[in-house]
């Protein structure tokens, strides 16, 4: 986010493929989104490499991860957008849920890193701690966390699992830091969580934009909403 094109090694490091004991799934996601926000034509390879390697039977990498990297590929060279689009499967609508950009008017807060959407139907989701189990009904929700309204008066820490269920099999599961606000209100941030939970929150908020065809944008060009 501090635009600093020295963290470019350590964060191509972190984005590529393979496996590593101190680094997460999420943290290699996040590394590529970060790489997007950077810029850097040292990127391209790579993430032209986790978009387009295939196997014998479908593409090598994730599909969540493979979506970060195309946006991250299109914000780096705009040249690629209409190739991502024809030949990787992508959906624009998947695309359109993306990290926003830096606001440089806004140098001294703590930007919020993607869109947060009011849902027009709240969520039922479940955190737990070591303090217990409480159920929140979520209003607004981005890739990077939300805002919802605790169904009890239960005690909660700074931390927790999050649980969405979508179904009889289909959940979302997340660790998330915790902040309240008016009363029975809580916030929370996703801080760690595995890619099938996280293309799942994507499906979600895609569904979501899909209902509320007025705040949907036509064609996603990396930049920051001012809405």
């Amino acid at each position: 986010m501090s635009g600093d094109l020295s963290a470019v090694p350590p964060v191509l490091a972190m984005a590529r493929p393979g496996e590593s004991a101190s680094r997460s799934p999420f943290v290699q996601l996040k590394a590529v989104e970060s790489l997007g926000r950077l810029r850097d034509t040292e990127a391209l390879p790579l993430l032209r490499e986790i978009v387009e390697a295939k196997k014998t039977f479908g593409w090598v990498h994730h599909r969540e991860l493979r979506i970060a990297a195309a946006q991250s590929l299109s914000k780096t060279d705009p040249r690629y957008s209409a190739q991502i689009l024809s030949d990787s499967g992508i959906e624009p609508a998947e695309l359109a849920i993306a990290p926003l950009d830096t606001a440089p008017a806004c140098p001294w807060v703590r930007q919020r890193r993607y869109e947060r959407m009011v849902l027009s139907r709240t969520i039922s989701a479940w955190i737990g701690s070591s303090w217990g189990k409480s159920k929140i009904l979520i209003r607004e929700l981005s890739l990077g966390g939300g805002m919802g309204t605790k169904e009890d008066n239960l005690r909660i820490g700074s931390e927790a699992e999050l649980e969405i269920s979508l179904g009889m099999r289909s959940k979302i599961k997340a660790h998330v830091l915790l902040r309240r606000a008016r009363i029975n209100e809580v916030g929370f941030e996703i801080v760690n969580t595995d890619l099938e939970s996280r293309y799942r929150l994507r499906r979600l908020l895609v569904e979501a934009m899909n209902h509320a065809p007025q705040n949907k944008e036509q064609k996603w060009r990396g930049e920051r909403k001012t809405q």
